[in-house]
């Protein structure tokens, strides 16, 4: 599987890394159909990640999210558009993280229909070390020193 989330502000602080790859859901959802399938959702101090997988067959052991619902996590629009709640509960930040089963052949087709964005990173090891940080998803929460605590302008230009 690869891992999704919906687009931040690329000036925050963004606990995944450095670079963005941009798609429109509706492009997803287009290759991959709507399986979409609650995996589990997990809760931090001021915030909340639900997980949702996103398949390409139908699985019937799995909980389908309802995408129709009012008050789904994840939810289809008219005209195309996709939502997500930003908040839980009305007050606690709840995020989304999306897990596509994907082949070598969408990867490919993903690479190519993405747009890369340099976030802001810099805050990276600002917060200590351990699953408490909120700034650093790949080394800091598992207790290391991030080598990539970089800022969109120092980002852009490795990209270059």
């Amino acid at each position: 599987v690869l891992w999704f989330a919906p687009l931040k502000n690329m000036d925050e602080q963004n606990r995944y890394g450095n670079v963005s790859f941009t798609i429109p859901m509706y492009d997803v959802v287009d290759r991959f159909g709507e399986n979409f399938y609650e995996i589990d959702s997990m809760s931090f101090t001021g915030r909340r990640c639900k997980r949702i997988l996103l398949a390409k067959q139908p699985y019937d052991n799995l909980v389908r999210v309802q995408t129709s619902n009012s008050d789904a996590e994840l939810k289809k629009e008219c005209f195309g558009r996709w939502w997500y709640k930003k908040l839980y509960c009305g007050f606690i930040s709840n995020e989304l993280e999306l897990a596509i089963e994907v082949d070598t052949s969408d990867c490919e087709w993903l690479f190519k229909k993405c747009t890369q964005k340099a976030n802001n990173h810099s805050l990276a090891n600002s917060q200590g070390l351990g699953r408490h940080t909120d700034v650093c998803q790949r080394f800091n929460h598992f207790g290391q020193i991030c080598p990539f605590a970089f800022s969109v302008e120092e980002t852009q230009m490795k990209l270059k």
